[in-house]
């Protein structure tokens, strides 16, 4: 199949439902690319980028009471 027949819906279930896990940071990272759409924003530095995953990834770990991986034996523990 070529690329230009993959629509927007594919490539966000690429990158945020397929693969081995639903890990934590996937949850962050597609929360911080539909918050950095949200704004018009178009094309964004590894700077931005991070710094916004970093609070996208730090507010789940802080205010939900959700494992960071649904296998029991991979579990992250979050040091005080």
């Amino acid at each position: 199949m070529p690329v230009d027949t993959f629509s927007n819906r594919d490539y966000w279930k690429a990158i945020i439902l397929y693969g081995l896990n639903n890990a934590t940071y996937k949850i962050a990272l597609g929360k911080t690319l539909l918050d950095l759409a949200s704004r018009d924003t178009t094309h964004v530095g590894w700077n931005v980028l991070s710094e916004e995953f970093l609070k996208q990834y730090k507010n789940r770990l802080d205010n939900a009471v959700m494992p960071q991986q649904t296998n029991p034996n991979r579990l992250t523990v979050r040091a005080l």
